[in-house]
């Protein structure tokens, strides 16, 4: 520990081993993993993505950590994969979800290798993922997707909607170092993730901010009504791509 006279506070640079030790770390507590995302929001992300993408066919969640999205996918009987770069999570989410007949495998990944087939996934989902990545790991992953998408699919990338990264930021009192507390090294708009999305080759078919909202399905309007009165924008970001039939 630096004494009182050296300490400095300094930023962290997410290398890939701090990214895999925290994500190992994260999603393998069964206590700290209850307040992922998906598992907070995940029914209302599909019911939002419903509204403009029949959700059914071949799903993969690229990026599925724990699972709880997969698990609500399942439930509703789709048939879905799981890739992630946690062997930890990978392994948690196999042992929780084999039984089912809808779930069809979790699977490591690397950032730029995902283990599945051209053209095998009628929707991919990149859930809350986004946000944590660079340029190159994004152009990675997201290249993957396209990759695995097959020609007429559809892409599905959620993200927070401009979101100040320095409200999110803590400082580790013993080493000083400073960083965002769930890991997110970039913020997004619909222009920014529109047009990196369509350098990849993905034709938009919507981009806009969107309210996943923590209540049941009648209150929803109510939630969203808070935004509109208080001339606040919506909390989250959604964009739909379509890889085109074209070749």
């Amino acid at each position: 520990m630096q004494n009182s006279d050296e300490f400095k506070p300094w930023p962290l640079e997410w290398s890939p081993v701090h990214i895999q030790r925290f994500w190992d770390w994260l999603g393998s507590d069964p206590v700290l993993s209850q307040n992922y995302f998906s598992r907070l929001l995940g029914d209302a992300i599909l019911d939002e993505i419903a509204r403009h993408v029949p959700i059914h066919g071949m799903i993969v969640d690229l990026g599925a950590g724990p699972g709880y999205l997969v698990e609500k996918l399942v439930a509703r009987g789709t048939a879905t994969v799981a890739v992630d770069t946690s062997p930890e999570s990978v392994a948690l989410l196999n042992q929780r979800l084999r039984h089912n007949p809808a779930f069809r495998g979790a699977y490591v990944s690397t950032i730029d290798t995902v283990p599945l087939g051209d053209a095998s996934a009628d929707i991919v989902l990149v859930v809350e993922a986004v946000e944590h990545m660079d340029e190159e790991a994004f152009r990675s992953a997201l290249g993957e997707a396209y990759r695995i998408l097959r020609p007429g699919g559809s892409v599905v990338v959620t993200t927070p909607n401009e979101e100040d990264l320095r409200q999110n930021q803590i400082m580790c009192p013993n080493c000083g170092c400073m960083f965002h507390k769930v890991q997110h090294v970039r913020s997004w708009s619909s222009e920014t993730l529109s047009t990196a999305m369509g350098a990849l080759g993905f034709e938009r078919r919507f981009s806009d901010a969107v309210l996943f909202s923590i209540y049941s399905r009648p209150l929803r309007p109510m939630h969203r009504l808070k935004f509109v009165l208080r001339r606040t924008k919506l909390p989250h970001l959604m964009y739909i791509g379509v890889k085109p039939t074209r070749t």
